[in-house]
């Protein structure tokens, strides 16, 4: 498996703006804000922790990217207008995109 990875780094990078930047519409969406930005220093942390893991912890580790961008994107999608949500809701699937690639073709889409 191929460890290097620059353009999942990147897309990890470009397709999670501050979440608490996005100045949330309700009560609900500053919840799930705060919620949301937890998930994503999780999820980034153990991104970078797996970078000299082995295969099996690098792949869950995209995985759980993988999942995070999505969760992020239907945060956007719900809590966020105009402009600033299509820009983030789009960084968010490209990411998605990037690290089910990386799934599909280095770890087997499992």
């Amino acid at each position: 498996m191929n460890r290097a990875h620059p353009a999942l780094a990147i897309a990890a990078l470009l397709c999670l703006p501050h979440a608490a930047a996005a100045a949330p519409v309700s009560q609900t969406c500053q919840r799930d804000a705060l919620v949301m930005l937890s998930e994503v220093r999780e999820a980034r942390a153990e991104l970078a922790e797996a970078a000299t893991a082995s295969d099996r912890e690098r792949c869950a580790a995209w995985r759980k990217q993988a999942a995070t961008l999505r969760k992020a994107s239907a945060f956007y999608k719900r809590c966020q207008t105009g402009a600033e949500r299509d820009r983030n809701v789009a960084n968010a699937n490209a990411g998605v995109a990037q690290y089910d690639g990386a799934v599909r073709t280095q770890c087997g889409g499992k």
